[in-house]
């Protein structure tokens, strides 16, 4: 098996309203149904009775022409009119695809999958081979033949805790290899690839699917600092009594998600300004599960869309100051507010007062909506995103005297708190999106904000201040091999 087996074309027979049907996929996602001649008539009454409404059919079984079974999941929303002339033409959003293979006296030769469960999904592409280098797996010594030999998976694998929509499993990152050294009808050995793998405490339904990819996709557009994962390969095992762990192995189940395409990003080595799954530590089990957590998450808007974003235009500058004032909402109990709270607190006793004073010059949803109100008094945005950014400016002023970058900037406290309210003040004043050269913004500023996001994403998933530096300090470098 090599990666991206399924075809984008084929051809076979499926069930569907409890009707035999041919099908044919085209183009990837294309999905044509006709029924068999004699289930024509129950075909006509079947799609009548959903008044021809083809919505949320979800998961759908079939088998193509090859004998493997094919699992299609529906897009939510179907086009207008996909139904014509007892012909059906349905979107398919993610397919995968197994063998089920018999002997010659009709017994499976391995466990049946029937495409409705898992235990483990795989994630391998560009971008994963970003996040953890593929030759982690192959010994740096040279053997005394001058052949390359690979690793115990022990010896490079991690293989850490984590949880994902409250279902416990194991992020695991190793690497696999599509042995084409089978295949004798090319002279290639196969190629490394790097793989994520999140296997389940409990077998789970195919409907994880989609929300595992999400996670694995936040993941790496914060490690890589972009949002064009647009071509991971993926794939399923449905193991029944044994654990896959940081097995080698390609999985047994595999499958697409149609999503928007374009340019992936780009394997670079070393990886600067990345961060690596491998300097992460023990702890990327608790980031992966910050990330993808609903009431933990970060807003990471301000990331780049492709491999050549480089302007920052003044939606960056929004998205960015957002994020901040997200990370503070988050930790705001690391900064006391005692004054704005007792200033609160105040507001409330006027209040208070002058209704008991006033009783009917002002209704009880007047006084409601007033009250709520003040529970919405905090500090300034500038003061926000600056107790965020004092707390690791240690950290951002060694990485700018890394990279020489300091010299001729003002990096001091008064100067930046400055620079944090240039930063807000665009905010506040955006009417459209123009682009800034790097001049134009103040000493840095917005790069350092960044960092100081990062430094505060990664503080709350459980890393302390020395960890921190010593993670951004990899991430400056770049990971390489010693």
């Amino acid at each position: 098996m090599i990666l991206n087996a399924i075809k984008d074309n084929f051809v076979g027979y499926i069930t569907i309203f409890g009707l035999d049907c041919f099908f044919a996929l085209s183009e990837g996602y294309s999905l044509k149904i006709v029924p068999k001649p004699e289930e024509i008539e129950l075909f006509q009454a079947k799609c009548k009775e959903r008044s021809f409404n083809f919505d949320s059919l979800g998961w759908i079984h079939a088998v193509n022409d090859s004998g493997d079974d094919i699992a299609f999941f529906l897009s939510e929303r179907q086009i207008p009119f996909c139904y014509y002339k007892d012909t059906l033409i349905l979107i398919a959003d993610m397919i995968f695809q197994t063998s089920n293979n018999k002997s010659r006296n009709g017994e499976y030769l391995q466990d049946y999958k029937d495409l409705k469960g898992f235990t483990a999904i795989d994630f391998s592409g560009e971008a994963v081979d970003s996040v953890f280098f593929p030759k982690l797996a192959i010994k740096e010594e040279v053997t005394k033949d001058n052949c390359f030999e690979r690793q115990a998976t022990d010896k490079y694998a991690i293989n850490v805790q984590t949880e994902l929509n409250g279902e416990k499993c194991s992020l695991i990152f190793s690497v696999i290899v599509d042995r084409q050294d089978w295949i004798w009808e090319t002279r290639s050995l196969g190629e490394l690839h790097s793989v994520i793998r999140l296997e389940f405490d409990n077998r789970q339904d195919m409907s994880m699917i989609e929300p595992s990819w999400q996670a694995v996709c936040t993941f790496l557009a914060f490690c890589m600092g972009q949002f064009n994962v647009t071509d991971l390969n993926i794939g399923l095992w449905d193991s029944k009594d044994k654990k896959i762990g940081t097995k080698g192995f390609l999985s047994n189940i595999y499958g697409k998600i149609n999503n928007d395409k374009g340019e992936n990003i780009q394997f670079r080595y070393p990886a600067y300004c990345r961060f690596q799954a491998d300097f992460l530590g023990e702890k990327v089990g608790c980031l992966f599960k910050l990330l993808s957590n609903k009431d933990t998450r970060p807003i990471l808007s301000f990331l780049s869309r492709n491999n050549y974003e480089f302007d920052v235009g003044k939606n960056n500058i929004r998205d960015i100051c957002s994020s901040l004032e997200v990370e503070y909402k988050y930790k705001k109990e690391d900064f006391p507010n005692s004054n704005v709270v007792s200033l609160v607190g105040k507001l409330k006793q006027v209040v208070k007062e002058y209704r008991k004073e006033n009783p009917n010059l002002l209704n009880n949803d007047t006084y409601s909506y007033i009250n709520s109100s003040l529970e919405f008094i905090s500090l300034p945005a500038k003061e926000k995103l600056w107790r965020i950014y004092e707390k690791y400016s240690a950290i951002i002023n060694e990485i700018y005297k890394f990279f020489g970058s300091s010299q001729g900037k003002d990096f001091s406290k008064e100067q930046t708190i400055k620079d944090i309210g240039w930063m807000v003040k665009v905010r506040n004043n955006i009417t459209h999106s123009v682009g800034y050269m790097e001049a134009e913004i103040p000493n840095y500023i917005y790069n350092r904000l960044i960092i100081a996001v990062y430094c505060s994403i990664l503080e709350r998933s459980g890393y302390s201040i020395l960890e921190i530096a010593d993670i951004m300090e990899k991430y400056c470098k770049g990971s390489k091999r010693n």
